[in-house]
Protein backbone atom coordinates (compact mmCIF):
# COMPACT_ATOMS: atom_id res chain seq x y z
CA UNK A 1 0.00 0.00 0.00
CA UNK A 2 1.00 3.73 -0.73
CA UNK A 3 1.52 5.54 2.20
CA UNK A 4 -1.57 7.94 2.00
CA UNK A 5 -3.47 4.43 2.17
CA UNK A 6 -1.55 3.23 5.00
CA UNK A 7 -2.81 6.50 6.96
CA UNK A 8 -6.65 5.93 6.42
CA UNK A 9 -6.09 2.45 7.41
CA UNK A 10 -3.81 3.18 10.47
CA UNK A 11 -6.89 6.17 12.09
CA UNK A 12 -9.35 4.03 10.64
CA UNK A 13 -10.64 6.61 7.80
CA UNK A 14 -10.62 3.98 4.95
CA UNK A 15 -14.07 3.26 5.75
CA UNK A 16 -15.32 6.55 4.94
CA UNK A 17 -12.65 8.74 3.56
CA UNK A 18 -10.57 7.94 -0.22
CA UNK A 19 -8.10 9.34 -1.51
CA UNK A 20 -6.70 9.88 -5.31
CA UNK A 21 -3.90 11.70 -6.96
CA UNK A 22 -4.87 14.23 -9.10
CA UNK A 23 -2.01 16.89 -10.79
CA UNK A 24 -0.06 15.97 -8.25
CA UNK A 25 -1.97 17.06 -5.42
CA UNK A 26 -3.57 14.59 -2.62
CA UNK A 27 -7.25 14.87 -3.25
CA UNK A 28 -8.85 12.60 -0.08
CA UNK A 29 -12.94 13.08 -0.27
CA UNK A 30 -15.27 12.00 2.89
CA UNK A 31 -18.14 10.95 2.28
CA UNK A 32 -20.89 13.69 3.31
CA UNK A 33 -22.87 10.71 4.71
CA UNK A 34 -20.79 10.76 7.79
CA UNK A 35 -21.87 12.45 10.72
CA UNK A 36 -20.50 16.23 11.05
CA UNK A 37 -18.37 15.13 14.14
CA UNK A 38 -16.61 12.36 12.06
CA UNK A 39 -15.97 15.03 9.04
CA UNK A 40 -13.87 17.12 11.31
CA UNK A 41 -12.01 14.45 12.40
CA UNK A 42 -10.88 13.12 9.89
CA UNK A 43 -10.45 16.85 8.22
CA UNK A 44 -8.29 17.42 11.14
CA UNK A 45 -6.12 14.23 10.86
CA UNK A 46 -5.40 14.88 6.88
CA UNK A 47 -4.70 18.58 7.58
CA UNK A 48 -2.39 17.79 10.50
CA UNK A 49 -0.62 15.42 8.58
CA UNK A 50 -0.52 16.28 4.72
CA UNK A 51 -0.70 20.16 5.55
CA UNK A 52 -1.23 22.77 2.61
CA UNK A 53 -0.39 19.78 -0.12
CA UNK A 54 -3.94 18.18 0.16
CA UNK A 55 -7.25 19.23 -0.93
CA UNK A 56 -9.95 18.07 1.04
CA UNK A 57 -13.08 17.16 -0.35
CA UNK A 58 -16.81 16.12 1.19
CA UNK A 59 -18.90 13.99 -1.54
CA UNK A 60 -22.56 14.73 -1.30
CA UNK A 61 -25.51 12.74 -3.26
CA UNK A 62 -28.76 14.70 -3.24
CA UNK A 63 -31.61 13.64 -5.56
CA UNK A 64 -29.20 11.23 -7.36
CA UNK A 65 -26.96 13.51 -8.46
CA UNK A 66 -23.43 13.39 -7.39
CA UNK A 67 -21.77 16.79 -6.02
CA UNK A 68 -18.70 17.02 -3.92
CA UNK A 69 -17.22 20.44 -1.53
CA UNK A 70 -14.23 20.94 -1.73
CA UNK A 71 -13.20 22.55 1.72
CA UNK A 72 -9.88 23.66 1.60
CA UNK A 73 -11.19 26.25 -1.09
CA UNK A 74 -15.13 26.17 0.01
CA UNK A 75 -16.15 25.77 -3.56
CA UNK A 76 -18.53 22.93 -5.52
CA UNK A 77 -16.25 20.99 -7.80
CA UNK A 78 -18.52 18.21 -8.59
CA UNK A 79 -22.26 17.41 -10.77
CA UNK A 80 -25.41 18.46 -8.57
CA UNK A 81 -26.81 21.36 -7.36
CA UNK A 82 -24.88 24.25 -6.67
CA UNK A 83 -27.07 25.05 -3.55
CA UNK A 84 -24.83 22.32 -1.75
CA UNK A 85 -21.75 24.58 -1.41
CA UNK A 86 -24.19 26.23 1.88
CA UNK A 87 -23.03 22.45 3.24
CA UNK A 88 -19.74 23.32 2.83
CA UNK A 89 -17.30 22.06 6.27
CA UNK A 90 -16.00 25.39 7.51
CA UNK A 91 -12.28 24.97 7.92
CA UNK A 92 -10.95 24.64 11.53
Amino acid sequence: MIKEQNFLVRYGLHNFVTYTLERGKHVFSIKGTEGMNMIKHAQTLIEGSFGQSASIRVAYIYNNLFNEIDTTRARSVGRGPQDMVGHAISRM
